[in-house]
């Protein structure tokens, strides 16, 4: 499948979030203008990193919802109202992170003037939006049960669930007010992601969570089309790496809840 097949099959499946897609996908690069000269730095780093990793990773996710919304009928409301609120809220999202990454501040967990607060309460809002759009995904698939291959329907069931509780560990980093601990945010960290090097950081566990939605499917996709082994066979791999993948989840995690560095 070249480029221009496979983008035109994510906009046949989801205009709406194509376009977001596409926005985010067009915006990173025109970031690296602003980083080139930008002399500013915001928890340690240059501003305009944070907002180029959120543009990827906002259009793998949307991409991810338009793909999985083309096994529902279009006329669904369920449907709708889960391409809507994904659309919304991935838009407004990105919005606040790069007006505050214009304005030389963080996004997340600042309080420091009226304008930060609410800036940081639309994005909550916009962080429940998501979360109860990507639960009516997962009811869908589970009521709504559409003709897929075994393995391949339960490796989506699998990645939503665990997307969901990378969600779970999100809502602690936003109790906590940072996403560090042990140490105060914006140390040392690793380069482009900058999970701290001195102290645990619950982004870690967060990102691979997230991205669950996509390794799973993958996965399924890989073993279906890339070897000869029966549905049986599959469906035990799938197991054994569901085993592994959140045992390493819940190792990132814990080891970050305890302080101790991803590497340390």
């Amino acid at each position: 499948m070249t480029i221009s097949e496979f983008l035109g099959n994510i906009y046949n499946r989801d205009s709406l979030l194509f376009r977001a897609g596409m926005f985010t996908l067009i915006v990173a690069p025109l970031l690296l203008i602003p980083l080139s000269f930008d002399n500013r730095l915001v928890m340690g780093i240059n501003p305009w990193i944070k907002p180029i990793k959120f543009c990827l990773s906002i259009t793998i996710f949307v991409w991810t919802v338009a793909w999985m919304l083309h096994y529902f009928p279009t006329t669904s409301r369920w449907r709708k109202f889960v391409s809507k609120s994904i659309f919304i809220a991935m838009i407004i999202e990105i919005l606040v992170i790069l007006v505050q990454a214009g304005r030389g501040t963080s996004s997340h967990f600042n309080m420091e003037s009226e304008f930060d607060r609410i800036m940081f309460g639309a994005m909550g809002f916009m962080i429940i939006l998501t979360t109860v759009a990507s639960i009516v995904l997962f009811l869908m698939f589970v009521f709504k049960k559409p003709n897929l291959e075994k393995v391949y329907y339960c490796s989506i069931l699998i990645g939503i669930s665990i997307f969901l509780l990378a969600s779970y560990m999100g809502s602690i980093m936003i109790t906590n007010m940072a996403h560090s601990v042990g140490v105060e945010d914006g140390g040392p960290g690793i380069p482009f992601f900058n999970w701290s090097t001195e102290g645990g950081d619950l982004r870690a566990a967060h990102f691979f969570g997230l991205h669950a939605f996509q390794i799973f499917p993958l996965f399924a996709f890989y073993i279906d089309k890339k070897t000869n082994i029966q549905v049986s066979g599959r469906m035990a791999a799938l197991l054994v790496f569901t085993l592994l993948y959140l045992t390493l989840l819940l190792y990132v995690f814990f080891k970050s809840m305890n302080g101790v560095p991803l590497f340390g």
